[in-house]
């Protein structure tokens, strides 16, 4: 697991937590989801933390199989062509080759 400021780590499933507000660096995050949930406008207080948490249960308990991946093509309508040919190129190619394209 990679370091956290502070050292927080997240809790096991099935333990109860504490919803935290904690920086995380862009490299960290590895892709998007379609859904999204709204927040409350200001986090800060532990009950608009819960509240949050309670969103991301629930986002949890309707798709046990996990939740599917931003697609900017369908998704989003991305058309423009040298987009299209950089995702060709990054998910077409075999694994060995991904670095060479």
């Amino acid at each position: 697991m990679t370091p956290t400021p502070g050292g927080i780590q997240p809790c096991e499933s099935g333990h109860k937590g504490e919803p935290q507000v904690v920086p995380i660096l862009l490299t960290a995050i590895e892709a998007f989801s379609h859904l999204r949930i709204f927040l409350p406008k200001d986090i800060r207080q532990q009950a608009a933390r819960d509240t949050a948490w309670k969103s991301v249960l629930e986002v949890q308990r309707r798709f046990p199989d996990g939740i599917g991946l931003l697609d900017p093509v369908q998704n989003m309508g991305v058309k423009d062509e040298k987009f299209l040919e950089l995702i060709k190129v990054r998910f077409c190619c075999p694994c060995y080759l991904r670095n060479l394209c």
